[in-house]
């Protein structure tokens, strides 16, 4: 599943994951240990101050919350894997021609976000690849299949926002995954989202 909205700059190791639903936040760490176990070695949960508003709509505050978290459990990490509610996110693919340009082919991404999100052309975040195939398939057909991802623009910013009040750098915004609960009986899906997410951002 296509998930990032970003470029990728640097390698783990060192990644935090951060689930965040109505009722409150959880941050994993991921670090060498972590990665060469497979095992998630610190984790914190913490519960909103007001379970009314939503964290989003005051991406400061929560961030600010998040940073004296981060202080308290004495988390390192500061790459950050972010998850954004799956009614938020479109996900989606497309045939193109074979040939077609990146910009070309970026409209027509664009366009099918922003009726599928029911939002402006200009109100969506894309990002999008062009899945490989045989070159003698790709001969015969002429075509080729994108894979994309998008989200409001509204949203990107909030989560910018809110790393950066936290003291983070976002390098992976990706979608709240939809898990086997069995896989992690036991736990809380705040708690199994973030781990998810982590190891998403660290395999990316």
């Amino acid at each position: 599943m296509f998930q990032s909205f970003g470029k990728w700059r640097r390698q783990s190791p060192g990644w935090l994951g951060l689930s965040i639903d109505a009722q409150g936040m959880t941050l994993v760490d991921l670090g060498p240990a972590s990665m060469a176990s497979g095992q998630i070695q610190r984790s914190v949960a913490k519960d909103w101050v007001d379970p009314r508003a939503s964290p989003w709509q005051d991406p400061l505050a929560s961030g600010a919350a998040i940073q004296n978290w981060l202080k308290r459990a004495e988390l390192p990490r500061r790459r950050l894997a972010m998850g954004l509610p799956q009614d938020q996110v479109a996900q989606d693919s497309l045939q193109v021609e074979d040939a077609l340009p990146e910009k070309d082919i970026r409209a027509q991404v664009v366009w099918a976000a922003s009726q599928r999100l029911q939002l402006e052309w200009d109100a969506v975040v894309v990002e999008f690849r062009c899945e490989p195939q045989e070159t003698e398939s790709r001969s015969i057909s002429g075509s080729r299949t994108v894979s994309w991802g998008a989200c409001g623009i509204a949203w990107t910013r909030a989560a910018d926002q809110m790393s950066r009040a936290a003291g983070l750098s976002l390098q992976f915004l990706g979608v709240e995954p939809a898990m086997d609960l069995a896989i992690w009986e036991g736990t809380s899906l705040r708690y199994r989202i973030a781990c998810d997410l982590a190891w998403q951002g660290a395999r990316s």
